[in-house]
Formats: C-alpha cells, structure tokens, sequence
C-alpha cells in the first residue's frame, strides 16, 4: 500500500516539529507547576507556570495560520511510496507463481494527507473479507530518500504487529540493512493506522534522512530521491512476502 497524494503546508518539517514540541513542553510544565504551586501556595503569580503557559500560547498561535496547499511535488512523501509499490507490482505480477500460497493485493490511496480517508474507506469497503482470513499489510511512505530505514507499527506510543515487524527485521537483515523501529509513530499518522485499529497486521515501511525535511514544501522535488534506497525498500518487502508464503504453505 502507499498515498498518492501530497500536500503543502506552509512551513518546513523542522519548524513544524520545533513549534510542537514547544507546545508540547509549555502544556507539561504549565499542568505540572499547577500540581506544584497548588500544595505549596494558595495566591500569587507563579513566575515559571506564567512562562510554561506563554511558550504553549506562543507555539499555538504560530502553528494557527498553518494551512495546507498544493505547492509541494510530493516526490518523497509520496511518489517515492507509489514507486515502490508499482516496481513490486511488476516483479511479482510478471510471474503470478512465484507466491503461491499468498495473494499479494497492491493498493494505492487517496486523502491520506486529510485523515487517512482512502485507506479507512478500503478497509470499511472490504471488511468482511479482510476478516475472514489473515491479512499483512506493509504500507510505503516516504522511502525514497537516503538514510536510516524504518519500520513503524504503533499508533501513539502503543506497539503493535509484533510478527510482522519481526519479519521485516530478519528480510532487512538479509537485505544487509538495519531496520529500525522509532519509539514514536512515523509523522502525525500513516495508512497503516486503520488496520492496525481494526486488530491487523499492519506496518509503514520508511526511509529517514536530510532530504526528509523538504516534505510537504515546495522542495520536495524528484532530485531528491534516491533509486537504491527505493530498491532496498522493494527487496525487503519481496523478502517479507517470502516469509508469509513459507509460513502460509
């Protein structure tokens, strides 16, 4: 699986997550000097609660006039995902019995960049016969650029697809790459959240690197991609797919 859309938004990823995390820290400390000041004092301005409160409010009205557009290519985020999806599509369709004991289902998604509505329209479409059977859903975003890869299975802090993240492992071992597993979820959310809700299988497949900061600005341009990373990306999961086949047969 893999998005096909892309979208703007007005300022870098860096500036992005510089200002949450300054919203983030602001609203922490502001409720725990609440806490605080609440057994210690029963009046007065506490000075450091005052600044907590004024970083939060700053960082809050500098993300407000943030909207999205379409001034972004969207070569990283997400052609490079599509483009892997469509070199897979080819490897495997040009010898339909080379899985034999999996059926190898290629999706691209639409609206994943405004609340991931392509991939939680597929999975309320094809419900019941998702249910009826195991699933593994390995979905590309952003893996085209150079630099660390990753495997990310959570939504929020919570792990999930244990085994297929296992897999994903051992076919970058084989692949003589190192695939990480961040202690966060890949950007604000992925298509492989609502499946993983809905109790299946499901991973985001990534590369992280300097080139990842141009998403969703106008630089995110196709110069940007890097071809062997986007390869390394299409190997791993052929050798996931491998996996499943052995273990389905």
């Amino acid at each position: 699986m893999a998005h096909y859309d892309s979208k703007g938004q007005g300022m870098s990823l860096v500036l992005r997550i510089l200002l949450f995390l300054s919203f983030a820290v602001g609203g922490i400390g502001l409720f725990l000097r609440a806490v605080w000041t609440a057994n210690v004092t029963a009046s007065g301005i506490d000075p450091l609660s005052a600044g907590f409160g004024l970083l939060s409010a700053l960082s809050a009205l500098a993300m407000a006039p943030m909207k999205a557009d379409n001034r972004s290519p969207g070569a990283v985020d997400n052609a490079s995902g599509v483009g892997v999806l469509l070199g897979l599509a080819e490897a495997v369709g040009g010898d339909p019995k080379c899985l034999p004991g999996v059926e190898v289902l290629f999706v691209a998604t639409g609206a994943e960049e405004v609340g991931l509505q392509g991939a939680f329209a597929f999975l309320k479409r094809h419900a019941e016969e998702l249910s009826a059977r195991r699933v593994c859903v390995l979905n590309f975003d952003g893996p085209g650029v150079a630099g660390q890869v990753y495997a990310s299975s959570k939504t929020g802090l919570r792990p999930r697809s244990p085994c297929l993240l296992r897999l994903i492992r051992e076919a970058g071992v084989a692949e003589g790459v190192r695939v990480r597993s961040p202690a966060f979820v890949i950007g604000a959310m992925a298509d492989h959240f609502p499946f993983a809700g809905a109790g299946i299988e499901a991973v985001t497949l990534a590369s992280f690197g300097r080139d990842s900061l141009t998403i969703h600005t106008p630089r995110d341009t196709p110069d940007r991609l890097n071809a062997e990373m986007m390869g390394r990306a299409g190997r791993i999961a052929l050798g996931v797919m491998a996996k499943v086949e052995k273990g389905a047969s």
